[in-house]
């Protein structure tokens, strides 16, 4: 549930903080503001609010919610933060790092078990592509910029691109001066140990800055007082 409580929007242990350092784009992106500033409001009251009364659209409502996020205008605060590594390695902030591990495993099935005939060949292409073009530059990259306030979208594909070109070649020359040499499976399984201690790394950065952005500060002292006291 959201609700709007001192200035902060809360959805279900989240509080959305109200920034006024931009203005609202639109009469929606007002409305919600006004709406959300006069009272406690959940997000499901103020989706079906600006829906019956002004004739919006719940999916307008929704995608102009999240605009409001990502310009900045509301921030994301959650009341009940994972607690450990753990706990944040299994809550839906560390869906990139799922999808990633899901990327290695469907990479591991084109090679190794799809037939080397098409299509099955397309697919190999496709996840090889992602797999050594992509992957290693962009777990690099969340773990030297593991917040969203850093880059957009389009700029952390570049560089994840730019930076898989420079990392791959150098794994390539590093492998030919190995006994092993250079082959698929020593191509393959380099590349993904490297990428996921990258990501490890990551998820790591990603739940201290967390940890230090969410957790309330008198929780930390709490936390501190319990830790010295055992």
């Amino acid at each position: 549930m959201l609700l709007l409580q001192n200035n902060l929007i809360r959805e279900g242990g989240i509080y959305l903080n109200m920034r006024n350092r931009m203005n609202a784009g639109t009469t929606l992106d007002k409305n919600i503001l006004n709406l959300a500033k006069r009272k406690k409001v959940s997000v499901e009251k103020i989706t079906n609010e600006m829906s019956t009364s002004l004739g919006y659209k719940k999916e307008k409502i929704a995608k102009n919610l999240y605009i409001l996020l990502e310009n900045g205008k509301i921030e994301l605060v959650d009341l009940n933060p994972p607690r450990n590594l753990l706990q944040y390695s299994l809550s839906s902030y560390s869906l990139w790092f799922w999808t990633l591990i899901g990327l290695f495993g469907l990479t591991a099935i084109s090679i190794y078990i799809f037939p080397n005939k098409i299509p099955f060949l397309y697919l190999r292409y496709i996840f090889g592509s992602i797999f050594t073009l992509y992957l290693p530059g962009y777990s690099l990259l969340e773990t030297l910029y593991p917040t969203k306030e850093k880059f957009t979208i389009l700029e952390r594909t570049a560089f994840s691109i730019g930076l898989s070109l420079a990392l791959v070649p150098l794994i390539g020359l590093s492998l030919n001066y190995t006994p092993w040499g250079i082959s698929l499976n020593t191509v393959y399984i380099s590349l993904s140990l490297l990428t996921v201690l990258f990501s490890f790394t990551a998820l790591s950065r990603k739940f201290s800055y967390l940890k230090l952005k969410k957790i309330p500060p008198e929780q930390i002292k709490t936390d501190y007082k319990k830790r010295n006291h055992k």
